[in-house]
């Protein structure tokens, strides 16, 4: 399995300019909606309070990795576009959350709430992001050059993909549970 998972990231690793190109769209589709909800936090106050009952570690993990299939398979059938909007929207629900929570509680208290979880989420929903623009883009690269691994490399990049997300999204649910419990 180690050898594999190694020989699976050197392959993968002579597209970095491809994935770094898709870290940009990514962060540029969550940092949009994060700026919009500057604008208008009036209207996300209810959705926040009604979301605020979290009973245990597994609905936080189980509601991320229905998020992250949704992103995973609408991408594949619309090149990319509602992975777009589904990250806009949570850039868009985690600012206003932010905003709401720094008035209503405090700042401090917000920062503590999600400094240490978000950015590994943020990470695990990026991962599930990437096989749908990168299946697209290798196969447009692939109509340009007759690349002969490109089936190989798109297994790769599933499998890691896969893999990376599962940790992150768990290693994200257990730390945000955590801060909840100790934050009430």
């Amino acid at each position: 399995m180690r050898n594999v998972l190694i020989k699976s990231l050197k392959e993968l690793s002579q597209d970095k300019k491809t994935f770094i190109n898709i870290f940009i769209l990514f962060l540029l589709c969550f940092g949009i909606g994060g700026a919009i909800a500057t604008m208008g936090i009036n209207i996300q106050k209810d959705t926040i309070i009604q979301n605020q009952d979290v009973n245990s570690f597994k609905d936080i993990f189980l509601n991320n990795i229905k998020v992250s299939l949704l992103i995973f398979f609408t991408g594949f059938f619309t090149i990319g576009l509602v992975p777009m909007i589904i990250m806009f929207l949570n850039g868009l629900n985690f600012t206003a959350a932010f905003i709401f929570f720094s008035l209503t509680e405090s700042f401090v208290f917000s920062i503590k709430h999600s400094i240490f979880h978000a950015p590994i989420e943020l990470l695990g929903f990026y991962f599930a992001f990437v096989p749908s623009l990168y299946l697209y883009t290798m196969f447009f690269k692939n109509l340009k050059k007759r690349q002969k691994n490109i089936i190989s490399k798109i297994i790769n990049c599933l499998l890691i993909c896969i893999l990376a997300n599962t940790i992150c999204l768990l290693i994200a649910a257990l730390i945000e549970f955590e801060v909840i419990k100790l934050l009430k």
